[in-house]
């Protein structure tokens, strides 16, 4: 299992307050770059699926982001 799998696991298994550097390390694995920061919310792109927005609080994104992402990063996983 690759570094890469084991992270996204992990943000499966526990979705709650998730620290922003996992997050943008798993949004890096799966080929999206930041578009821009407004405020809080922090823009990420990929060519292929589009935008992802991420709005950070203390260095912590909330439960209910992180299961859109995950929603959102298994679904790219299938296609």
């Amino acid at each position: 299992m690759t570094k890469k799998e084991k992270r996204f696991l992990k943000l499966l298994n526990n979705p709650t307050e998730t620290s922003f550097g996992e997050i943008h390390t798993i949004l890096n694995d799966f080929g999206y770059k930041i578009l821009r920061i407004r405020g809080s919310h922090y823009i990420y792109i990929n060519d292929v699926h589009g935008r992802v927005n991420i709005p950070v609080h203390n260095k912590k994104v909330k439960k209910c982001h992180v299961k859109r992402l995950v929603k959102k990063l298994s679904s790219t996983c299938t296609q």
